[in-house]
């Protein structure tokens, strides 16, 4: 798949990206966006860094992030600049470390937050995540969903509001309701508090997919209330049934069901980011911001 020169969304996408190799393996000894050959940043990469990652969501977001670095930062309107702080963003997701240790090659660490902290509040990085699905494959949709231990540096947001965080068997921890396409990539999620239970939210993360044609689960999503939320969007329906219901599960598409375990490889790859795995952002919206551009990563390779 090809987006070379597409407008996705608001985002106009860069020309010929060299592929991106996100999440690397731990062989990897570096974190660098390669792209000398565009003049955006021509250091030489600092020794230290974890991974590398050729061109990706640095280059995806740059038209949309330099109108926000105008207007929220005139006096580092370079290309450079704004390029490491995208990558130092990328990094701290990666890594999970706090921002005060972020590495200086990526520049001051509170200007960085900052940075991540506005574009999270103007709802930029769930805007590049929502482009990049208009073109999903939704023949077959998979839903599922995973408790996240929140780390208690999440705690103690000042605002007031429901920051998404519950108590549950495993402490204080949130839970992300995911909804993947028929390729095994991300299409929509929500997140809630470690306490609300898969069925629960279903309903509102259904109602998020459209033109879907078939609905698969496992049987905690069995559920009338789910079925015909379901059905009402024109979806197909393959859930089993528990074992103490009377219909039984004559019928249903056991080949299809099989296909399940893509939305449980769609959750390891999200984790090999420590900051989506364990949850260190006090704000529900970050951590959102957070999880959009992990999903984001997960579609750049196609």
């Amino acid at each position: 798949m090809n987006y070379d020169g597409q407008v996705i969304g608001s985002v106009q996408l860069p020309v010929s990206q060299p592929s991106c190799q996100a999440f690397a393996g731990p062989t990897q000894e570096q974190l660098y966006i390669t792209t000398a050959q565009e003049g955006l940043n021509t250091e030489q990469p600092s020794a230290g860094s974890l991974y590398i990652v050729e061109t990706g969501i640095a280059g995806l977001a740059e038209p949309t992030l330099r109108l926000e670095w105008t207007t929220y930062r005139p006096a580092l309107n370079n290309k450079a600049g704004l390029r490491r702080t995208v990558e130092g963003i990328l990094f701290r997701m990666r890594t999970g470390i706090p921002w005060r240790d972020l590495p200086e090659h990526f520049g001051k660490w509170n200007s960085i937050y900052k940075a991540f902290n506005h574009w999270s509040k103007k709802g930029i990085w769930k805007k590049l995540f929502s482009g990049l699905t208009t073109d999903s494959n939704l023949e077959l949709v998979f839903i599922d969903g995973r408790d996240v231990k929140a780390h208690h540096h999440s705690a103690g947001a000042a605002a007031g509001h429901d920051e998404h965080i519950g108590k549950s068997r495993a402490g204080n921890t949130s839970k992300v309701h995911l909804a993947i396409n028929a390729k095994g990539l991300s299409h929509v999620f929500t997140i809630t508090g470690g306490h609300i239970n898969d069925c629960t939210e279903a309903p509102a993360l259904i109602k998020k997919i459209e033109g879907a044609q078939i609905l698969i689960a496992d049987k905690g999503y069995d559920s009338q209330t789910i079925r015909a939320e379901a059905e009402a969007l024109g979806m197909s329906v393959i859930i089993p049934r528990k074992k103490n219901s009377i219909k039984g599960n004559k019928g249903l598409d056991w080949q299809l069901y099989k296909l399940r375990h893509l939305v449980e490889n769609a959750f390891a790859r999200l984790k090999h980011c420590r900051a989506v795995a364990i949850r260190y952002d006090k704000l529900a919206r970050n951590y959102e911001s957070i999880v959009s551009l992990a999903c984001a990563f997960l579609w750049l390779p196609m």
